[in-house]
């Protein structure tokens, strides 16, 4: 995988995947944008080198089964919209650097577990937020 730059849509729509990723090369990559997206059964951990990365969109929307930790270098990130939209499973305590994000809409829309504690460094720069937690029906 060294060299490729766009992970955008790998794995989305894949409903059986469960596979051990980390020996993945992913230091170049630039889009991981609906990487894992409904990727229902996928919950492995993901240890990737995210420190190129400027788009994480949707990269768990819809991946129903994941909930694994999420440490993530974010500092490039422009935007996370719906990133774990409908990852119903995920609860997972989740710390981004979101100094570059402009759009966190939905991020966290319908993961209907989660209740963990939830940290953002630095929001300056987001224009939307729109429905960030909504429908995380137990999340207090």
């Amino acid at each position: 995988m060294s060299g490729v730059t766009n992970f955008g849509d790998l794995l989305r729509d894949l409903a059986n995947i469960d596979e051990e990723l980390s020996g993945w090369v992913t230091g170049g990559v630039t889009t991981m944008g609906n990487m894992f997206r409904n990727a229902a059964s996928f919950n492995s951990p993901v240890a990737f080198d995210t420190s190129s990365v400027t788009l994480m969109s949707e990269m768990f929307s819809g991946a129903g089964a994941f909930n694994q930790p999420v440490a993530f270098a974010t500092s490039g990130v422009v935007s996370m919209s719906q990133m774990f939209q409908s990852a119903t499973a995920f609860n997972q305590p989740l710390t981004l650097d979101t100094g570059l994000v402009a759009n966190m809409n939905m991020i966290l829309y319908y993961t209907l577990a989660f209740n963990q504690p939830v940290s953002f460094s630095d929001t300056a720069l987001v224009a939307n937020m729109n429905l960030l937690l909504s429908y995380a029906k137990v999340f207090d």
